[in-house]
């Protein structure tokens, strides 16, 4: 139980925002049913932005292992001066510290390695003191492209190799492809 309220506690702080985010329900881009994605501005004196986002994978950990969970999320960044990027983000909760250097994903038989471009390291306390971790690994137009025309996704970045299922693999490609017109002024 106190796995499941770190986690809830840790995606509402991180991905949406515990007083400003906003969450939406979409269509699968196949129409087999639905998905959630969150969206957040932020305020910048350079270059304010929205992240819009949505988590395809939630890793759930052994009772008494060292692990509270893990969340992967994909996000889209809409800069205010009309850039964008993506990237997939990685929340890691545990009683140990797991310094991920590297994102491994494999589409269909191509396989990239991707560095952090952000990482944020804490000791925390939710009713059981560990520690959290989060990564952000950027993501390049030729993955993307990739990702939305996939038939088969594996990651790896901590122990073994995780295949994702049908359903979070069309989260996925219904994200990015309804991402595409996201912008800073129509931002969903």
């Amino acid at each position: 139980m106190k796995k499941l309220i770190f986690l809830i506690t840790l995606i509402i702080s991180v991905f949406i925002g515990c007083a400003t985010g906003q969450l939406y329900k979409l269509p699968t881009s196949d129409g087999s049913g639905t998905y959630e994605v969150g969206k957040e501005f932020y305020e910048d004196i350079d270059n304010s932005y929205y992240m819009i986002g949505t988590m395809f994978y939630s890793g759930d950990a052994p009772l008494f292992s060292s692990t509270w969970g893990e969340t992967v999320l994909i996000n889209k960044y809409c800069f205010e001066n009309h850039t964008s990027a993506y990237t997939i983000k990685l929340i890691y909760g545990g009683t140990e510290w797991r310094f991920m250097n590297e994102f491994r994903i494999k589409i269909d038989d191509e396989l990239f390695t991707l560095l952090p471009a952000l990482e944020y390291r804490d000791v925390v306390n939710y009713g059981m003191v560990g520690v959290m971790e989060i990564y952000d690994f950027e993501l390049s137009s030729e993955i993307i492209n990739k990702m939305i025309n996939a038939n088969i996704i594996k990651m790896q970045y901590y122990d073994s190799p995780i295949t994702l299922d049908e359903s979070q693999i069309q989260i996925i490609k219904s994200f990015l492809i309804d991402s595409e017109k996201y912008t800073y002024e129509n931002n969903l």
